[in-house]
């Protein structure tokens, strides 16, 4: 169960992780570039807890069909991905650095979170 409870504590930090650099943004940093740190981190953040749906679904089941759906799952999220990203930059929406701090996001909260819960990941193994 302690890994449920990871998921939720990594959900939570990223959203206040995502909530307080934009803020700090917002108030220090040009428009644009707080545009792109809000962009790219929840476009990060929402395509992890698509993942993250995607692979408890492929996990439970048993018939073997579920292979091909998440090849085909994980190329549709890689493909919007991709597409919002080339409007976000064509379109320069965003500052660049912004957008790609913004996508950082994610992996920071992740490192972050799971070392903070080291000690309970290690007790409950």
């Amino acid at each position: 169960m302690i890994v449920g409870q990871i998921e939720k504590k990594i959900e939570l930090s990223g959203w206040l992780l995502l909530t307080s650099v934009v803020g700090s943004s917002y108030l220090f940093m040009p428009g644009r570039f707080t545009v792109g740190l809000l962009l790219g981190g929840l476009i990060s953040f929402l395509n992890f807890l698509w993942l993250r749906r995607d692979l408890k679904g492929f996990f439970r089941r048993d018939d073997g069909k579920g292979k091909l759906s998440m090849i085909m799952k994980s190329y549709l999220r890689f493909t919007l991905t991709a597409v919002l990203l080339y409007f976000i930059i064509s379109r320069q929406w965003a500052d660049v650095i912004g957008l790609l701090l913004g996508l950082s996001l994610v992996v920071l909260n992740i490192v972050i979170t799971i070392w903070r819960e080291r000690k309970n990941l290690l007790a409950g193994s």
